[in-house]
C-alpha cells in the first residue's frame, strides 16, 4: 500500500516544489527566467494522470483480476511503458475513461474501506480527466498558432483582454525595448511586424531567436497590411521604430491617413523614434487629420522619442560638465571638447551649450569633426540661428540695451578642427589639433561605432595623460558612446587611474527603455520641480487636437527637465560664487538626489544679496540657451503675443546686465529681486521654497527621498 501512496504522492510533490522554486526565483534581485504556471500545471495534470495509470495497473495486476489488462501478468517495464500510453490517450480523448474510474473507486475503496473516499476519488478521477484534454488540446493550438503566426495575432486581436505591444521593425532598438517591457510586464503581447530573415545573415537568426524566447508574434507583414486586424486590438501601443527614423515619420504619416486610420482606433499610444524637431510640426498635421476622424475622446497619444537626446542628458546629469574641475574654484574656463560627426554630437553641443553657463567661468566648446567648420554650424543654425550668433564677440542679441553700446560677453566660445576621423588616430588628433584636448576639462566621443569610440577615447585618454604627466590634479572627464551593453558595463566597471575619469554612456538597454527618460532619471526632482511633470502622466491631459496648447505642454515639461538637470549647476554655482569646497553635491555618488548638506549650503548662500544677484543674472542666461537650443528665438516688436508656441517667440529672450538692468519691458522685475522672491525666471530652489528656511529644506528633501 505504502508504494501505491508514494506513486500518488509524486505530482504533488512536483506541483509545491516548483511553486517554491518560482517564488524563490522571483524574490532574487536580477530577474530570473519566469517559470509559468501554465507549464506547472500541464506536468502536474501529466504526472497526476501517469501516477494514477500506474498505481492502478500496479493494484489490478497484483489482485490477478485480469478485469482491466486481461488475464496475462505484466512486467514493471510493461507497465510503465503501458501507463505512458494511457496518459499519452487521456490527452487525446483516446481512452476509456469508465473502466479507468471504476478501477480508480475500486482501490481507493480497497485502501481504506470507505465509501465516501472511494467517491472523492472519482471526482478527483474525473477533473484529471477533464483538465487532460483540455491542456492537450491547448498544447495542439499553441502548436498550430507557431506555425501560423497570423492566426495567432487575428485571434489575440479578437478576444484578448492583454495590452499588445506592435513594433514597426525587429532590430536591435526594437529588442531592447521590448527586453524592457518583458522584464516589467511578462504577461503582455509582444508583436515585431515586416520581419524578413536571411538564413546566411547570421545577425537576422540571432535577432529572431531572441524574439523568440520573448515569446514574441514574429509576422512577415508590416503595420499598413493588417490594418484590418488591428483595429480590432483594443488595449495597444505602437513603437515605430525603423533604423531609418525617417520611415518613423513616414509610417505615422500613412497611418493617420483615411484609409488606415482605422488601426489607431481604441486610443493607442504611438511611440515615434525620431530625433529631428520637424516631427513637432508633423505631429500637429497627424493630430488635425486624425480629429477628422475620431472624437476629441477617442484621440490616440503621440509620443515622440528621441533617444539621442535622452541619452545626452543621462550624460550631463550621471557624469556633470563640472565633475572634472567640481572645486577647482581659481578656474576661469570650461572647456569642452566635442569629437564626432553623427546626430548625437549635435545634441551634446546644445546641452552643454546651456548646462556650460558657471558662475564666473567662461565656456569653450571645441569641436573636432570630419565635416566643414560650415556644415557643422549650418546644422545648428538650422536648430536656431541666434545660438551661434550668441557666441560671436560684439553680437547685436548680446547688448544690454537697444540704445547703448554696452554688450555682455558671449555665452560660449567656439572652436572647430577638422579631420578625417576614419583615417587618422587618435595621437594625431591630440596634436595637430592644438588647444582642442590640451586644457580640455570634458571630451565627448561619438563617432557611430562602438569600437571606434572606444579605441578613439582610450587614446585621447593617454594623450592627456602625457600632457598632465607632470603631475597636476586636473581630473578630466572623457565619455565615449557605447551601445552594446556587455563592452558598455565592462569598461564602467574599470576603475580610472590617474588625472583622466573614462566612462561609456549610451548603453542599448538604458536608452531604449520602455519608461522614456521622464521616467527614469530625476523622477523625484521633476515631481517636486514643477506640476507640469504630472500632467504628463494624465492622457486626458495630453490628448488634445488643439495645437497650441499641445505645444504648450511641451514647453513646460520641457521646462521641468531643464529645471531638474540644471540644478546641481546651479548648486555648484553658488559654492564658486561663494568660494565654497569640499562639499558633495550628490547624496552618497547618486546622480538622482541632491544631498541635504548640499541644499542647506546652497540656502545659506543664497542669502548673501550679492552671490543671489549674480545667481539670478546666470540662470537668466542659463533661460536664455535652454530656449534657444529648443529654437526659440526673441520675439519680434510689434508682437502681439508674449510667447507663441507656434512660431517659437519669446519677448524674454533678451539681455540683462548684472545689476538687473535689461531692455526688455520686465526685465528688472525678473532678474534683479532679493533671496526668497517669487522670481518669474529664476530656476533655483529659492523659487519654491521662499526665504530658505531650514523646514523648507526638510521638507524639499523628504519630497526628493520620498520619491525616490
Amino acid at each position: 500500500m505504502i508504494k501505491y501512496i508514494t506513486i500518488l504522492l509524486i505530482p504533488w510533490v512536483f506541483l509545491f516544489g516548483s511553486l517554491a522554486v518560482r517564488k524563490v526565483l522571483k524574490n532574487k534581485p536580477r530577474r530570473a527566467p519566469e517559470i509559468r504556471i501554465f507549464h506547472i500545471v500541464f506536468i502536474f495534470v501529466l504526472l497526476s494522470i501517469f501516477s494514477l495509470r500506474l498505481s492502478i495497473g500496479m493494484y489490478s495486476v497484483a489482485l490477478e483480476t485480469g478485469e482491466i489488462y486481461g488475464e496475462t501478468r505484466l512486467s514493471n517495464g510493461e507497465l510503465f511503458l503501458d501507463s505512458i500510453i494511457h496518459s499519452l490517450q487521456t490527452f487525446s480523448l483516446d481512452e476509456d475513461y469508465t473502466s479507468y474510474l471504476i478501477a480508480g473507486r475500486a482501490m481507493a475503496f480497497d485502501f481504506t474501506g470507505s465509501a465516501r473516499f472511494a467517491v472523492t476519488a472519482g471526482f478527483y478521477l474525473l477533473a484529471v480527466d477533464v483538465i487532460a484534454p483540455v491542456l492537450g488540446g491547448s498544447i495542439v493550438l499553441q502548436a498550430f498558432f507557431n506555425f501560423f503566426p497570423k492566426a495567432r495575432f487575428w485571434f489575440l486581436c479578437r478576444f484578448s483582454k492583454r495590452k499588445m505591444h506592435i513594433f514597426s521593425r525587429i532590430n536591435e532598438k526594437s529588442l531592447a525595448v521590448a527586453r524592457s517591457i518583458y522584464r516589467k510586464k511578462t504577461n503582455e503581447i509582444i508583436v515585431f511586424t515586416d520581419v524578413y530573415t536571411d538564413n546566411e545573415n547570421e545577425t537576422d537568426s540571432e535577432m529572431l531567436q531572441n524574439a523568440k524566447a520573448l515569446g514574441a508574434i514574429s509576422l512577415k507583414d508590416d503595420i499598413l497590411h493588417i490594418v484590418r486586424m488591428l483595429s480590432k486590438a483594443k488595449n495597444k501601443t505602437f513603437y515605430f521604430i525603423n533604423d531609418d527614423e525617417s520611415e518613423n515619420v513616414n509610417l505615422l504619416s500613412r497611418l493617420s491617413g483615411g484609409e488606415n486610420c482605422g488601426a489607431l482606433s481604441h486610443k493607442p499610444d504611438i511611440r515615434v523614434y525620431y530625433g529631428d524637431d520637424t516631427l513637432r510640426e508633423i505631429q500637429t498635421g497627424a493630430y488635425l487629420t486624425l480629429k477628422k476622424h475620431f472624437d476629441e475622446k477617442d484621440m490616440p497619444y503621440i509620443i515622440r522619442n528621441d533617444s539621442n537626446s535622452e541619452m545626452i542628458k543621462d550624460v550631463l546629469c550621471t557624469y556633470p560638465l563640472f565633475g572634472g574641475n567640481s572645486y577647482d574654484i581659481s578656474a576661469d574656463t570650461l572647456k569642452v571638447s566635442i569629437i564626432g560627426n553623427d546626430a548625437a554630437c549635435v545634441k551634446m553641443f546644445l546641452n552643454t551649450y546651456w548646462c556650460g553657463q558657471l558662475a564666473d567661468c567662461s565656456l569653450h566648446i571645441n569641436v573636432c569633426s570630419d565635416e566643414s567648420r560650415e556644415s557643422f554650424i549650418s546644422r545648428i543654425d538650422y536648430i536656431n540661428p541666434e545660438i551661434a550668433e550668441s557666441g560671436r564677440e560684439g553680437s547685436e542679441l548680446l547688448k544690454i540695451r537697444p540704445d547703448s553700446d554696452e554688450k555682455n560677453e558671449p555665452y560660449f566660445r567656439f572652436g572647430f578642427l577638422k579631420a578625417d576621423l576614419e583615417k587618422c588616430c587618435a595621437r594625431d588628433l591630440a596634436f595637430d589639433s592644438g588647444d582642442l584636448l590640451a586644457d580640455s576639462d570634458y571630451v565627448f566621443v561619438s563617432l557611430g561605432n562602438d569600437n571606434k569610440n572606444i579605441s578613439v577615447a582610450k587614446a585621447v585618454s593617454k594623450e592627456i595623460e602625457l600632457r598632465h604627466f607632470e603631475g597636476t590634479e586636473k581630473c578630466v572627464t572623457v565619455v565615449c558612446v557605447v551601445t552594446d551593453p556587455d563592452l558598455n558595463a565592462m569598461l564602467n566597471e574599470t576603475p580610472s587611474y590617474g588625472s583622466v575619469s573614462l566612462r561609456a554612456v549610451g548603453c542599448l538597454t538604458d536608452i531604449y527603455d520602455v519608461d522614456s527618460f521622464y521616467d527614469k532619471k530625476f523622477d523625484a526632482l521633476y515631481r517636486t520641480l514643477d506640476k507640469s511633470y504630472s500632467d504628463i502622466k494624465e492622457r486626458s491631459v495630453m490628448i488634445n487636437s488643439n495645437v497650441e496648447a499641445n505645444l504648450k505642454r511641451i514647453y513646460n515639461t520641457e521646462s521641468s527637465v531643464a529645471r531638474a538637470m540644471h540644478l546641481p549647476y546651479s548648486i555648484y554655482s553658488a559654492f564658486r560664487a561663494g568660494g565654497i569646497t569640499g562639499i558633495d553635491i550628490y547624496e552618497n555618488g547618486r546622480t538622482d538626489i541632491i544631498s541635504e548638506k548640499a541644499l542647506r549650503k546652497f540656502f545659506e548662500l543664497i542669502k548673501d544679496e550679492k552671490i543671489d544677484s549674480q545667481l539670478a543674472w546666470l540662470e537668466h542666461r542659463r533661460w536664455n540657451t535652454n530656449l534657444r537650443a529648443r529654437g526659440f528665438r526673441c520675439a519680434p516688436s510689434g508682437s502681439a503675443k508674449d510667447k507663441d508656441f507656434i512660431l517659437k517667440y519669446h519677448k524674454c529672450l533678451v539681455e540683462s546686465a548684472k545689476n538687473g538692468e535689461g531692455k526688455g519691458p520686465d526685465m528688472l522685475d525678473m532678474v534683479s529681486r532679493q533671496a526668497g522672491a517669487d522670481y518669474k525666471i529664476y530656476d533655483c530652489p529659492s523659487v519654491i521654497y521662499g526665504d530658505g528656511k531650514d523646514e523648507k529644506i526638510i521638507e524639499f528633501y523628504s519630497r526628493l527621498k520620498q520619491n525616490t
